[in-house]
């Protein structure tokens, strides 16, 4: 969905842990509930590790920018395809247990102005 390597790289996970860094790039770890983990997948053919489909992705972007101020307000290089799917997305915004914080990530998605294309 980027074309951009990212200075940093978010990873969620369910227990609090250290940031790392390594030659390939600096991990952020960010703690969120069991009921929020999960929508990865094998990365290309490889399947040496598992990356977020798109839909979770964006979820947690937004979920992230709720819980951390104004972090993501913005998003201009983010390209949604034709697979892409909003139902999923917003199967998880469904998830978050806390209604302000799930009230702040709709709004979140509801604004933004990622293109489609």
């Amino acid at each position: 969905m980027i074309e951009q390597i990212p200075r940093v790289i978010q990873v969620m996970c369910t227990t609090q842990r250290p940031g790392l860094v390594t030659p390939v790039g600096t991990y952020e770890f960010h703690q969120i509930q069991p009921e929020l983990f999960g929508g990865f997948e094998p990365y290309m053919s490889t399947g040496d590790f598992d990356i977020a489909t798109p839909e979770k992705a964006l979820f947690d972007t937004f979920y992230l920018s709720a819980r951390k101020g104004r972090r993501f307000s913005a998003l201009p290089e983010v390209e949604l395809t034709e697979e892409f799917a909003p139902g999923r997305l917003e199967r998880w915004i469904s998830k978050v247990r806390h209604p302000p914080l799930q009230k702040a990530v709709l709004a979140r998605w509801q604004r933004s102005t990622v293109p489609n294309t």
